[in-house]
């Protein structure tokens, strides 16, 4: 059990990253995964139907963060509740585009009318897993897409505390 250790306390986040549902079958999957996960000590996780496309992944990611969430609030108080993280992928790192700011805020306003928001987005910036060259001025491109659209999106109410680099 995590707890304050006094003014040498350091905030440290446990994130259990590509809890990712490719088929409807791998919600239970992922419930279950993200269930075990925060009852071990996981701080943040990553619901990735990005897969899918827009549309599917909040119907995916929605549906996986309100099961776990009415699971954890059965077994923990719901102050706990409100501090696990959330992360979720915009795009599929593989895609050959970079994400725009019109997708990530229409990602995160779908998010919003279904009721939700999330700790972060992972957006697309033109990297992939593993180790390839990057064109740095689209990596860069990205990052202002990432940054303009949270701005935007935190002016409108919806909570969105900020990107995350997708790919490396």
């Amino acid at each position: 059990r995590a707890g304050n250790v006094g003014e040498n306390a350091l905030p440290v986040v446990l994130h259990r990253d590509h809890n990712t549902v490719k088929v409807a079958g791998d919600i239970g999957k992922a419930v279950d995964l993200g269930i075990r996960g925060i009852e071990s000590g996981v701080t943040s996780m990553s619901i990735d139907g990005s897969h899918h496309g827009n549309p599917d992944d909040v119907a995916y990611t929605s549906s996986i963060a309100i099961v776990v969430a009415r699971a954890i609030l059965q077994k923990f108080p719901p102050w706990y509740v409100r501090w696990i993280g959330l992360e979720m992928e915009v795009r599929d790192v593989g895609s050959p585009t970079i994400s725009s700011q019109a997708e990530i805020e229409a990602f995160g306003d779908r998010l919003a009318a279904a009721g939700y928001g999330t700790s972060a987005i992972a957006y697309h910036s033109g990297t992939k897993h593993g180790n390839f060259p990057v064109d740095p001025a689209e990596v860069a491109r990205a990052l202002n897409n990432a940054k303009a659209a949270v701005l935007a999106l935190n002016a409108r109410g919806v909570p969105i505390f900020g990107g995350v680099q997708h790919g490396t």
